[in-house]
């Protein structure tokens, strides 16, 4: 079972991922894809990994959420409806001004 952790860690990898995708083919994807999932040793992410690639919808990620979980992510999706949230490119900038201060 991928615990929450695991989802917000695949969601954030997913926002990355996706910055860099704006740039590579979709044959240049697929050979990062594979060659990440080859060196890949966590087999909690591999399996989560799969469940998304095979799109099975007999076992939704989602079944396995506690309830906890679950209402951890309507509170978040109420949040983002409200428009109480911060953007990545935000957070790329708050980063930013962090560490050039630190310097």
């Amino acid at each position: 079972m991928v615990g929450l952790a695991g989802i917000e860690l695949l969601y954030f990898s997913y926002l990355s991922v996706n910055e860099a995708s704006k740039k590579m083919s979709i044959q240049e994807m697929r050979s990062r894809i594979h060659q990440l999932v080859d060196e890949e040793e966590d087999e909690t992410l591999l399996e989560a990994i799969d469940r998304i690639l095979a799109r099975n919808t007999e076992s939704d990620i989602i079944d396995d959420l506690t309830d906890e979980q679950l209402a951890g992510i309507e509170q978040a999706r109420e949040e983002v409806r409200q428009g109480n949230y911060v953007t990545l490119a935000e957070h790329k900038q708050k980063i930013e001004q962090w560490l050039a201060a630190r310097r």
